[in-house]
């Protein structure tokens, strides 16, 4: 038997076999899948423990800002009742009564501090508190995702 007749019986065997196995060059599809998979919740783990950190700065700096505006708002609150003093004072001077000067003087006062509540009150809102950067990644990797899925 020659080397050629050798290979013609190969050939006759190997074409009704099974084809020969593959390389494992490439990874499965569900070698890939599962490893997306496993990205992709790597990736949202990552994300909550950066959406949960994002919300405690938000927090502790709503917290400090809180802080200094509540001192801030003692000390005005004692100046501003020495210069409502000095304002009572100058109306009874020029000639008001004592009841009109403090009426007058607290009445304005009192206009001016319900606008600054509203206007201070509009500005608080949950949305400020909201890890807004965090979110707009998170939509952004889903995205990824989605798009290495199909």
């Amino acid at each position: 038997m020659t080397t050629q007749d050798t290979r013609d019986e190969e050939f006759q065997d190997h074409r009704y076999s099974s084809p020969p196995p593959r390389r494992r060059n490439r990874a499965s599809a569900s070698a890939l899948i599962s490893a997306i998979l496993t990205d992709a919740s790597r990736l949202l783990n990552t994300e909550f423990k950066l959406a949960r950190r994002e919300i405690a700065n938000n927090v502790s700096d709503a917290v400090s800002g809180i802080a200094a505006a509540i001192g801030g708002l003692v000390l005005l609150g004692a100046g501003l009742v020495i210069v409502l003093q000095a304002i009572v004072a100058a109306l009874v001077n020029s000639g008001m009564s004592m009841g009109w000067a403090s009426l007058v003087t607290g009445g304005i006062v009192c206009l001016v501090g319900a606008a600054l509540v509203y206007g201070g009150g509009s500005q608080l809102s949950s949305q400020s508190l909201a890890p807004t950067r965090t979110m707009k990644q998170s939509r952004e990797d889903r995205e990824m995702v989605r798009e290495k899925m199909r």
